[in-house]
């Protein structure tokens, strides 16, 4: 296959990928997917020179979409439903009639194409959830004679990647009710006050359908504990939620309900928590067995596996899995055959020894979450608020057929003293980015070990010796915005992880881009056996600059730290 032929390949895998990431609303993956088809139109561009302009317009739109998620959608679905309580029109304009303006035109037509009999297992969740939300708005007259109030706020909780937004918009189509679906990305704002009015428009949205459900994803980090907040503004962001939660209506006209989701249960604020907020809880546990068998034939379905394919097998091979998990395990054994389609070999179906190398090298993140949600629930005084999840969490832990890691989590300091020494960067910054290194190779992502590098310091030579590979996703943003020490961008670097090329931070924090190519000859350098093109890069690059390179190896997570062409440490956190 020649070379085109392959980046037109990776092209529309990325491209289905973005989409697919978009329906599901996964926002944060969707503008990666639309980064990389920037990047692979550009590359077409170059090696078809009849149709580079076509191709370059092409990079540029996909570059323009991927901008245009960077601040997130709020997803109403309305499925052609109208209000029936319309909302007068602010006079004399304004920023609150923007903001009004500017949610009304995100509406769309179309409910969420999921039902509960799409998703496997958790039968005793489902009818938790209908009981909860389905059944009041059916059947609105039983509700009303016993004098039992529909609506109100219902907090779904659980281990990550295990459905709990696929059950709210699941809700959301069993009841035919408008579905508004929120990310903390929808609803913060750089500017003080704004965020505040978003949260008040969303619910004056709501009011004027008879029907509707408000959606929060991720709620931990909208409503995080007011007593652990550093704002004043993150604090006034919780007090307008629940002054909007508390002139919920549950006997008027027009029912509305509050769904939210979350991993971290243990950090929201307390005072959401009690009755007439979000006071029923429905913890969403992991699949068990029969979840498990049902997911694998779902994945399967249209796959074509070798007959010796045993699903009871795969089950118990995946006990303590995510939902996520078995979706992941099924995509990466059906592309060991699809490369080797692509090289022009014998095209075969996919086999027993294919589940077998990618359930071998896999590793739940579920391993670690659980732990540390005991540790959390303990720490808060929270076991009796989530029972469930402790009586859950502990049985997972002690379970002799899931593999719990037993290792330290404490992270060792692997020598900043001298690895610094004769440069510009400083302790803070060094021990910051290790952190994060740290956390990837023993996390990974979704239960998959990740490679990924860092370059630190000098950063005006290394870019000036490298290219950008992707989009940079912190161009243009504020200094106090791109500092490596700040808890939030943490975590967006390590969703950014599982992009190629390296991440360049400069000797005092600031996060100068990421995906970029090392363009630097690398024969200079002498590596051991066994280190890849982003170990041999990164050295080469700290051969002739002043950075210092960290690579996290993909395979065994170990963290090599670079100085001027050399390895000076490895570490396994």
């Amino acid at each position: 296959m020649e070379l085109r032929d392959e980046v037109r390949s990776s092209f529309r895998r990325a491209h289905k990928l973005a989409k697919k990431y978009y329906d599901d609303g996964d926002v944060a993956k969707a503008r990666v997917e639309y980064v990389k088809c920037a990047q692979f139109s550009d590359r077409l561009a170059d090696l078809t020179p009849n149709k580079k302009d076509a191709f370059k317009e092409q990079a540029k739109k996909f570059r323009e979409m991927a901008e245009g998620l960077r601040e997130g959608n709020i997803k109403i679905f309305t499925n052609g439903i109208k209000p029936v309580q319309p909302q007068p029109q602010l006079e004399g304009g304004g920023k609150e009639e923007d903001i009004s303006t500017k949610v009304r035109e995100l509406i769309l037509t179309e409910k969420p194409n999921i039902s509960f009999k799409d998703i496997a297992g958790l039968d005793d969740v489902k009818e938790r959830i209908k009981e909860t939300i389905v059944y009041p708005f059916k059947n609105p007259e039983h509700y009303k004679y016993y004098d039992v109030p529909a609506g109100g706020g219902i907090l779904l909780y659980g281990p990550p990647g295990c459905g709990k937004t696929m059950m709210a918009a699941a809700a959301a189509a069993e009841c035919d009710a408008v579905f508004i679906s929120i990310k903390i990305s929808d609803i913060k704002d750089k500017y003080v006050g704004e965020s505040e009015k978003k949260i008040k428009e969303v619910f004056k949205i709501a009011r004027e359908y008879e029907r509707a459900i408000i959606f929060f994803d991720e709620m931990d980090a909208l409503a995080a504990d007011r007593s652990d907040s550093s704002t004043g503004h993150e604090r006034s962001l919780v007090n307008e939620l629940l002054a909007q939660m508390d002139g919920v209506d549950t006997k008027g006209a027009n029912k509305y309900l509050i769904l939210a989701a979350t991993n971290l249960p243990w950090a929201i604020d307390t005072a959401l928590r009690r009755a007439g907020r979000f006071d029923k809880t429905i913890y969403i546990p992991e699949p068990d067995s029969t979840a498990r068998k049902k997911l694998f034939e779902i994945y399967l379905k249209h796959k074509p596996v070798t007959k010796d394919i045993d699903l009871d097998e795969l089950v118990e091979r995946t006990s303590g899995f995510a939902s996520s998990e078995i979706k992941l395990i099924c995509e990466e054994a059906a592309r060991i055959p699809l490369r080797d389609a692509i090289k022009d070999k014998p095209r075969r179906e996919i086999s027993k020894e294919d589940f077998d190398s990618v359930i071998s090298g896999m590793r739940t993140i579920l391993a670690t979450w659980y732990p540390k949600a005991l540790k959390e629930l303990i720490r808060g005084d929270e076991q009796e608020a989530f029972k469930e999840l402790m009586e859950s969490g502990k049985r997972y832990v002690t379970s002799p057929s899931i593999k719990v890691p037993k290792k330290n989590t404490i992270i060792h300091d692997p020598g900043t003293e001298q690895i610094i020494a004769g440069t510009n960067i400083t302790d803070n910054v060094f021990k910051a980015v290790y952190s994060i290194a740290a956390e990837i190779s023993r996390d990974g992502r979704e239960g998959k070990s990740v490679g990924t590098s860092f370059l630190i310091g000098d950063e005006k030579n290394v870019l000036s010796k490298s290219r950008q590979l992707i989009l940079n996703p912190f161009e243009g943003h504020k200094p106090d915005e791109r500092q490596i020490t700040d808890r939030e961008l943490k975590e967006n670097i390590k969703e950014l992880a599982q992009l190629d090329g390296a991440f360049v931070i400069s000797d005092d924090g600031l996060i100068e881009a990421a995906g970029r190519y090392i363009t630097v000859d690398a024969s200079e350098v002498k590596l051991p056996k066994g280190m890849g093109t982003r170990h041999s890069s990164v050295a080469s690059i700290t051969h002739v600059t002043k950075a210092v390179g960290l690579v996290v190896s993909q395979s065994g997570g170990t963290i090599t730290i670079f100085k001027d062409g050399k390895i000076i440490t490895s570490t396994r956190p």
